[in-house]
């Protein structure tokens, strides 16, 4: 499966289509959890009103407007020796 990179640049221009890049604003989310993950804030003005997203970076460094799965604990229980 191929991979796409998804910079927040291109995540802002899917999701908000052209805007003046002038109008938009990119803040840092503070973390409130004892983990911390990236989390911007994007809000663009537009005639018709303001627009906010929220993009969470992810471990393979791309953005999504859903945030990462937390690291769940696993273990196996099937050991295989050779």
């Amino acid at each position: 499966m191929a991979t796409v990179e998804r910079s927040l640049r291109r995540l802002v221009e899917k999701w908000l289509g052209p805007v003046d890049l002038t109008r938009v604003s990119v803040r840092q989310v503070p973390s409130r959890t004892p983990r911390p993950s990236r989390c911007v804030r994007v809000q663009a003005d537009r005639p018709s009103g303001t627009v906010t997203l929220l993009l969470f970076r992810h471990p393979d460094g791309n953005w999504h407007v859903f945030p990462p799965q937390p690291a769940r604990p696993a273990m196996n229980a099937w050991s295989r020796s050779a």
